[in-house]
């Protein structure tokens, strides 16, 4: 493994893979997700009021209608029913959007965050360096070199997912080292047909 993949891996194994960096990083990405969902629950109400709104607009409407206190041939009646109605609609369906279900944020533990940033320092630091590789990959999203510093992108839910699952998930591209010719020469078909052209 060169150089530059070693800087990069120890990098990550002593500055950010340790049990205190990743509680920091984590505890925020916890909050933010607790925040969307608060901010997701007051969009909802909001949401349900206004179809709420909407629908009792209707009624008071029908009701005058009955009750002769509007007259049916109003020519702008059809338009506010109308109106009443697609505002209603529309109100409901971007309510039942809002309900879809949510992200449930997970639960994390100490022993959690230890046994994970054991686990992918010994895996960034020991093995196959192919594997090695798909390890960072999976924590990683892309790394800048520059005349004076390495920078190191990945993005904070990536690594709480890996956390939470039973084993790092690596990228679904398996490295590959079959060739793409096939080795016997008969079995090759453009092959076969160009010596029975030429031997014609």
């Amino acid at each position: 493994m060169d150089l530059l993949d070693t800087l990069v891996m120890e990098h990550l194994a002593t500055r950010l893979l340790t049990k205190n960096r990743l509680g920091v990083i984590l505890e925020a990405l916890l909050a933010h997700y607790a925040a969307n969902q608060n901010r997701d629950a007051a969009r909802q109400e909001s949401l349900r009021h206004v179809s709420r709104e909407a629908e009792q607009k209707l009624q008071r409407m029908y009701a005058a209608i009955e009750n002769g206190i509007v007259d049916p041939a109003d020519p702008t009646l059809r338009e506010r029913l109308d109106a009443l109605k697609a505002q209603r609609d529309e109100a409901s369906r971007l309510c039942a959007m809002a309900e879809a279900p949510a992200l449930v944020v997970p639960t994390i533990t100490d022993e959690m965050i230890e046994r994970f940033s054991c686990d992918l320092r010994a895996k960034l630091a020991d093995g196959p360096v192919a594997m090695r590789k798909e390890y960072l990959r999976a924590i990683v999203d892309r790394i800048e070199i520059d005349d004076g510093e390495i920078r190191i992108f990945g993005r904070k839910d990536r690594l709480m997912n890996q956390l939470v699952s039973d084993r790092p998930k690596l990228n679904p591209k398996v490295p590959s080292f079959g060739r793409e010719w096939r080795p016997v020469r008969d079995s090759n078909p453009c092959c076969r047909r160009e010596r029975a052209i030429s031997s014609g």
